[in-house]
């Protein structure tokens, strides 16, 4: 088992603490092996029974999974049962430390993609295996930024089940503050405020450019106008940093 760095260690604690949070990371700095440690910390007491971990496929495969080389093998203390889900066939490992002296059980660990999460059948499997004792972990968690796709709806199905989420992701917000929406609405909805998608659209975000023509609301009644349908630029990001950063590490 390898030790943990001292910033390793300080996420960790944070992520204890924080029971639906976002570590943000740089890329190197070790997000997994800090979200591997937490879970182990969960489990030793007695906070969760099971992880699923959700990231794109390759990263699932070889660094979160792989038989002898995956980062849950590298750092795991407590005795593990791990599958990989993949496309057509499923593996699946144990391993018990040597010098375990605890509990016969065993810390469950379900790894899959984001492809196979989003199909309707494989979704239907994953909630069925989950309870609110899993920690659901997203791993690339840029891959949920799209309101709309398959995936960021699949995943957020799942954060309803379960109690502890944790996203992770050197570069939550990209190259646009209207990233932040779909992560945090799988983290807690709450946080943003925003009942909706087009609330959030309404609220932060600066419309210009291509205008169509829409039904629109007035106080005299609905009217048909060209209304502008092109997000030009951004607004109020100062009052949606703050409600996003006491989730963010």
């Amino acid at each position: 088992m390898k030790k943990l760095f001292k910033h390793q260690e300080v996420g960790v604690a944070w992520i204890l603490a924080h029971p639906r949070a976002l570590l943000a990371d740089v890329m190197r700095l070790g997000k997994t092996a800090q979200a591997i440690e937490s879970a182990q910390h969960l489990w030793l007491r007695g906070a969760i029974d099971s992880v699923l971990v959700i990231a794109p496929g390759e990263i699932a495969r070889s660094v979160w999974a792989a038989e002898d080389g995956g980062q849950i093998r590298e750092f795991t203390h407590v005795p593990s049962r791990l599958m990989l889900i993949r496309s057509g066939k499923s593996q699946s490992w144990q391993y018990e430390p040597d010098d375990w002296n605890g509990t016969d059980k065993q810390l469950s660990w379900q790894v899959t993609n984001y492809e196979l999460a989003r199909r309707p059948e494989r979704l239907k499997v994953l909630l069925a295996s989950i309870t609110p004792r899993t920690m659901l972990i997203l791993d690339e968690a840029s891959a949920v930024k799209s309101p709309s796709s398959a995936q960021t709806k699949a995943c957020f199905a799942l954060s309803q089940v379960c109690e502890r989420v944790l996203l992770l992701n050197g570069t939550p917000h990209g190259d646009s503050p209207g990233d932040l929406y779909a992560p945090f609405k799988i983290i807690d909805p709450s946080i943003i405020g925003c009942k909706n998608h087009y609330q959030f659209i309404a609220q932060f975000a600066r419309m210009g450019g291509f205008r169509k023509l829409r039904n629109v609301k007035t106080e005299t009644g609905w009217r048909k106008m060209m209304q502008p349908v092109q997000i030009v630029g951004w607004t109020n990001t100062e009052v949606l940093y703050d409600r996003t950063k006491p989730y963010v590490l």
